[in-house]
């Protein structure tokens, strides 16, 4: 599995926006949502850019999981999380690191990086809000591959609705 690595802001929901969203019972976001959960490391170094991803679409995503740790270390409210763009199997047995958990599957679309489960207001012909998991992701995988289609299918006219599939796992123990 090609798996990145990225620390963002964590989020935890408001009554404004558990009203808005319908996602009553979500007691954290874990999200790649740049809007909801942006990164903590604001600006790269020149120097920096031989941790990060090469020929990915997000150019945020670290190979180097000990260079984020140190680079991140002392910041407050922060998840970091293992990623896997488009798995293409379920990644919930998969173990990566005994550092991390699995949380579960993102839709976000590329453009945007706005996810289509926790940002959009709803997509009901595709999923419900109790479908999401208490940090407002699908659990299962066939499950998110049927959301990734829905999404498609009953919204073509909306942008946030060609999402791509995320698979997320977080670090349990903050560095």
């Amino acid at each position: 599995m090609n798996i990145g690595f990225i620390a963002l802001e964590t989020f935890v929901p408001t009554e404004k926006y558990k009203a808005w969203s319908k996602l009553f019972h979500v007691k954290e976001i874990i999200s790649l949502d740049c809007a909801l959960c942006p990164n903590i490391i604001r600006e790269f170094e020149e120097k920096d850019y031989v941790h990060l991803k090469q020929n990915e679409y997000y150019f945020d995503i670290s190979n180097d999981l000990e260079w984020l740790i140190e680079k991140v270390r002392g910041s407050e409210d922060k998840q970091i999380l293992a990623v896997i763009r488009e798995p293409e199997i379920d990644c919930k047995n998969s173990e990566i690191d005994s550092r991390f958990k699995f949380c579960g599957y993102d839709l976000v679309e590329d453009d945007t990086r706005i996810s289509a489960l926790v940002n959009c207001g709803g997509f009901d012909k595709a999923f419900l809000p109790n479908e999401l998991s208490e940090y407002g992701l699908i659990e299962e995988f066939e499950k998110a591959k049927t959301v990734q289609q829905l999404l498609m299918e009953k919204y073509p006219y909306e942008d946030h609705a060609f999402c791509t599939l995320w698979g997320i796992w977080r670090m349990s123990v903050k560095e």
